[in-house]
């Protein structure tokens, strides 16, 4: 059939709707992973509210996150770099109890009194506490994102005692992180250090 220049031609049989939204976000998401992923003692903790994972930044990026290119390549990389190094700060109350089993979410179960006999746990001695929830028996472990998604928080709820003594104990379990007193009261740093708050606190036998 043929056309005359005032016809519109026919729409090729190719032509697809564009891709929803959340379509485009995930693979944004798959494409931005950092392939490989470093280990988390050689990760910045200047870094650690991406995600725990060193990552190049673009000149764009580097302004939109750390105030200005210069700022980043005078302050920020060669604390970040110093930080990597850095050897781990030992613990005034190192965690000596070892659970008996360790699920891949995280759970492990608390201490049964009735199996531990005369031995002490190390919470025992500590001049600060921590509850485990009511439903499911979880350390009170959480994360929480911010600032429009591109802040990342881990909390520990349910503190009591000495919430200071914890303050500094925390801290080097983070990387030497800054952790503040929040309402609560509960502890917060930013960074994703679930694995390591878990593990250290059902080590002191929370």
């Amino acid at each position: 059939m043929a056309y005359r220049q005032t016809d519109t031609p026919p729409r090729p049989h190719h032509h697809f709707p564009p891709l929803p939204i959340t379509t485009h976000r995930a693979l944004r998401s798959f494409v931005s992973l950092p392939f490989p992923a470093l280990p988390m003692e050689r990760a910045s903790p200047l870094l650690a509210r991406f995600g725990g994972h060193l990552r190049k930044h673009s000149n764009s990026a580097k302004k939109r996150i750390f105030g200005s290119r210069k700022n980043y390549e005078e302050v920020i990389k060669p604390a970040r770099e110093a930080a990597a190094n850095a050897p781990p700060t030992p613990l005034k109350y190192p965690p000596t109890y070892q659970p008996a089993r360790v699920l891949p979410n995280g759970w492990s179960a608390p201490p049964d009194p009735a199996t531990m006999g005369a031995a002490s746990l190390p919470k025992d001695t500590l001049p600060f506490q921590v509850e485990r929830t009511d439903k499911g028996r979880w350390l009170p472990v959480y994360t929480d994102v911010r600032k429009g998604r591109t802040q990342l928080i881990t909390m520990v709820r349910k503190v009591s005692g000495d919430v200071e003594e914890m303050k500094e104990e925390m801290s080097k379990v983070c990387a030497n992180q800054e952790v503040r007193i929040r309402t609560g009261p509960r502890l917060e740093v930013k960074g994703r250090y679930t694995t390591q708050l878990r593990g250290w606190l059902a080590g002191l036998g929370f």
